[in-house]
């Protein structure tokens, strides 16, 4: 993910916000969801979808599962967005209760969450910090059930480019 943020530094072309948009600003910014009717930019081609397992242990119990994250070019814009779903697992006996993303740097347009994507939960806050990182909070903890997912969240970027697959 280091080298792919650094690889996407370098394609970077500024464009304003959309409309819609949560932008996020250093601290706490509020999540109210979003759908893809109301932002028709984050619609497009998948670019890379891969799932990621975790797994940590806590005074003998256990966070563990699965993260999906995508990577998406919109058709409307040609920019990025960066997608993650929370999928739990039978091991787990932990929830998820934040979710910390860095290396973003200062190429972070805006983020929420998709109220008409898969998922139980979503992300209620997203708190940002000096130096791209983001950690996106859920009042409602992801888990550990295995009915329990959360929604899609995102990250949008002003970032496009031809050469990241």
């Amino acid at each position: 993910m280091r080298s792919f943020a650094r690889a996407l530094g370098a394609l970077v072309l500024l464009c304003a916000a959309p409309a819609g948009a949560v932008p996020l600003v250093l601290g706490d910014n509020v999540l109210p969801g979003t759908t893809a009717a109301d932002r028709p930019e984050l619609v497009g081609t998948v670019i890379a979808d891969r799932f990621v397992d975790y797994a940590f242990a806590f005074e003998g119990r256990n966070l563990s599962g699965a993260v999906q994250q995508s990577v998406v070019r919109s058709d409307l814009d040609g920019t990025l967005a960066f997608t993650w779903r929370i999928l739990p697992d039978s091991d787990g006996t932990l929830p998820v209760v934040g979710f910390r993303l860095a290396g973003f740097g200062d190429f972070i347009n805006d983020g929420d969450w998709l109220r008409d994507s898969l998922g139980d939960v979503a992300p209620t806050l997203a708190r940002k910090f000096d130096g791209g990182f983001v950690n996106f909070l859920f009042d409602d903890p992801v888990g550990p059930k295995l009915d329990q997912s959360s929604h899609i969240f995102f990250l949008k970027t002003p970032a496009s480019g031809a050469n990241v697959a």
